[in-house]
């Protein structure tokens, strides 16, 4: 679950601004006048979860990388996280339940960052009363411009510690720590955004592009790339064999030809590769198929007749009938 989240020089939100989205309900709405900002907020989880480009505020595209983020606050399960990352996460998330739950004073927190603090202190007071710090991890993770593990404003020294140890004998700069703890948590925040998926469908969206299966955001749907479903009917197995086979063939025909033989250009001589024909497949056999409603008099309707209204629908019927198929055994977040 994602408690809330922190954006700065992301769209229309310049400065540090704290958005709450849930207090532990499955359903969250954005509400807001035109312009305010709701769709960059989802926008924001694109660019997080799906790599999608870091949209600057353009009233500060020079604004340093640090000062770019997108930094979703996790709330998770504690015993549905990998044994590999609980220590991490256990110390990183005592430490961010303990001061949110605290008094959050200088000079133990920054004087930029307090209010902000304060807001998510505040939102996590309305918490059902099943979150507590013994059950879920609390883990303010994100990412900069860049791509690159952000922490935001959890970036003071009392959280930096929880993460990394000091250094023996060594000043270090709290810049040179937060760094130290960005790059311990990168393989963290890998596998938290692993764990969620996200699919965004902005008003404007191109249906006939969005529908096709070879679309990211159709393959997140179904749990799984296309290229694992065509695994299933023509194994790896399946194609090595083909390939000893062929070889065999070439081999036995080039024996019959005095003084010459098929061959690779190089001293090796390659196999089929499976990623190649599992891409053959896809391309000649989903790409040809495009979404159809059907037809009253038994002829069927492409997706691009269909009215704008009736496109909007058939893309939340199979959203809808997917998300709901209980064969995809799929954990969703």
């Amino acid at each position: 679950m994602i408690l809330g989240v922190l954006l700065r020089n992301f769209k229309t939100y310049k400065n540090i601004t704290f958005i709450p989205i849930s207090n532990g309900d499955k359903f969250c709405g954005l509400i807001g006048k035109n312009g305010i900002g709701k769709s960059s907020i989802l926008e924001a989880f694109d660019f997080y979860f799906n790599d999608k480009e870091f949209q600057l505020n353009i009233n500060n595209i020079g604004a340093p990388n640090d000062e770019c983020y997108v930094v979703p606050i996790f709330l998770i399960e504690k015993d549905s996280i990998s044994k590999k990352f609980s220590q991490i996460a256990e110390q990183f998330s005592n430490c961010v339940w303990t001061v949110l739950s605290g008094e959050i004073a200088a000079p133990i927190i920054n004087n930029n960052y307090i209010e902000h603090l304060k807001l998510i202190g505040n939102h996590i007071k309305g918490l059902d009363a099943s979150i507590t710090k013994e059950t879920h991890y609390l883990l303010p993770i994100g990412k900069d411009k860049n791509g690159w593990t952000s922490l935001g404003i959890f970036r003071d020294s009392i959280f930096l510690d929880s993460i990394v140890s000091p250094l023996e004998d060594i000043e270090e700069s709290t810049t040179a720590k937060a760094i130290r703890a960005q790059l311990v948590l990168s393989d963290l925040l890998e596998y938290i955004r692993s764990i969620f998926q996200y699919v965004y469908i902005p008003k404007d969206i191109e249906p006939e592009k969005f529908v096709q299966f070879e679309t990211k955001e159709i393959q997140t749907l179904l749990g799984t790339k296309l290229e694992n479903i065509v695994g299933k009917f023509l194994t790896k197995d399946n194609i090595q064999e083909i390939s000893r086979g062929l070889k065999q063939f070439i081999k036995e025909l080039s024996d019959k030809l005095p003084n010459y033989t098929f061959r690779a250009p190089t001293t090796y001589q390659p196999n089929l590769k499976a990623d190649r024909i599992y891409s053959l497949i896809i391309q000649d056999f989903f790409s040809l198929r495009e979404l159809h409603k059907e037809g009253g008099n038994g002829k069927d309707i492409s997706l691009k007749d269909l009215s704008s209204g009736e496109k909007q629908q058939a893309i939340l019927t199979l959203i809808n009938s997917i998300y709901q198929n209980t064969e995809m055994k799929v954990q969703r977040h």
